[in-house]
């Protein structure tokens, strides 16, 4: 058995690690670029979460108001509706 190193085969083998070590390292910079845009993507997905709930707050504020001025409505309304019918009431009896 000979211990030679055949000049040919040791350029192929050197060649193949060294095509590998670049795809690698092609690799590896693209995960990172790859990561960097994920990254982006999830703080603009968050701060779009932010914004959507500050505006379902200020919507919940919006009727919370809403509400209030409901309840004012109905009250004047069944108000009116007293006088009206004790009115009528006082109108059928004469």
């Amino acid at each position: 058995m000979s211990t030679e190193i055949d000049p040919v085969q040791l350029g192929r083998l050197m060649a193949q690690i060294e095509h590998l070590s670049e795809a690698l390292e092609e690799h590896r910079r693209a995960s990172e670029r790859q990561a960097g845009e994920l990254k982006a993507m999830i703080q603009e997905q968050a701060q779009v979460i932010r914004s959507q709930q500050e505006s379902i707050s200020a919507l919940q504020q919006i009727a919370n108001r809403g509400y209030g001025a409901l309840y004012v409505l109905l009250s004047i309304g069944a108000a009116a509706g007293v006088v009206v019918s004790w009115i009528i009431s006082m109108w059928k009896s004469v």
